[in-house]
Formats: C-alpha cells, structure tokens, sequence
C-alpha cells in the first residue's frame, strides 16, 4: 500500500515531464499558428459563427474572444497566443505560461465550437495539468535562473495524471482501429 501511495501522490522523476512540456509547447504554437488563415472566418463576428449567435447558443462560455470581434483584436489575443507557446518550450514563467495557454485555448475553443473534434478536448487539458507540475525545473530558462539545482523530483499526482490522459488517447485510439478494421474486414466479407 505504501508503494502505490509513493506511485500516485509521492514524488517522481520530472524529466520526462519537462520534455512532454517543451513538446506540448510546439504543439502549441503550431496549433495556434494553423488558426491564422482562419481568424477572419471562425474568429470574427463578420466569420460565419458571429459572438450573437455564441451567446445566443454557448451563454455560460465565457472566453476571451466574447470580448472582440473584430479581426486586429483577434489577431492580437493570437499573437499573444503564440508567445505564450514559445514561453512554455522554452520554460519561461512555465506555470504562468501553462495557465496562460489553457486560458488561451479554451478561448479559442470556445469561441468556435463548429470547429472542434475530440483531440481539442484532450489539447485544452494539457497545460491545466502541466501547471501543477514542476514542469519547469529542467530544460528551462526557469531552471536556469534558480540559485539551487532543480532536485528532478516532484510531485506525482499531476505528472501520473497526465500520463493516464495519454494513455487513454493511446488505448482510445486503438480499440477504435481494432474494430474499424475488423469492420472493413466484414463489410469486404459481404461484397465479396
């Protein structure tokens, strides 16, 4: 019992976590860079789901898109978007950035929920947890500018829950490939 206490809620090695953090992060800023062509249209309220109709439909969905509509306004909260990424690669202010980024990516998630599938869902939780991590005690500019060394260790609980999100993806991922292909398989066993 006192090992899987020590599992879940003791501490644990942070390095992987810090390299999950500087892969998330560009992830991050690819995702919101491939939002750029699309600002006027899914962002905006000339775009073809105005901040009207959001309300009208999403009230309790706050976001910080529900405050502009126009394209520049967007086109600020983006670019600011993008320098949250980059400051959560490269581990400046990480638990700033990571709340900065779910903030930043429930907002254009919900601005717009025409346009979203279910890895967005498993994307807007990434950061929420990265930010109770001791993500950025190594491979950062945070763990640079600390007077002691970083120990490596941290808490387990956010990094455990993080690796079950991961590995729910995975397993979610191939049960649906199991049984897609052994669909196709029945459906080529009955047009012969």
């Amino acid at each position: 019992m006192r090992a899987l206490r020590a599992f879940w809620v003791g501490e644990a090695d942070i390095a992987p976590v810090a390299f999950f953090r500087i892969l998330y992060g560009l992830q991050l800023f690819n995702w919101f860079w491939q939002l750029y062509p699309n600002l006027a249209a899914f962002f905006t309220d000339e775009g073809i789901f105005p901040r009207r109709q959001l309300l009208a439909f999403y009230p309790e969905r706050l976001s910080l898109l529900n405050l502009v509509g126009e394209w520049w306004q967007v086109a600020v909260i983006w670019g600011f978007s993008c320098v949250v990424a980059l400051a959560l690669t490269v581990g400046w202010r990480t638990r700033l950035a990571s709340f900065l980024a779910f903030v930043l990516v429930v907002s254009f998630q919900w601005r717009n929920p025409l346009i979203l599938d279910g890895s967005d869902l498993v994307f807007r939780f990434m950061p929420l947890w990265l930010m109770f991590t001791n993500a950025g005690d190594l491979y950062s500019i945070d763990a640079r500018r600390r007077p002691q060394p970083a120990t490596g260790r941290g808490w387990a609980l956010p990094i455990r829950i993080l690796e079950l999100q991961v590995a729910w993806v995975y397993l979610a991922t191939g049960i649906d490939g199991f049984f897609t292909d052994n669909a196709d398989i029945g459906v080529e066993a009955v047009n012969g």
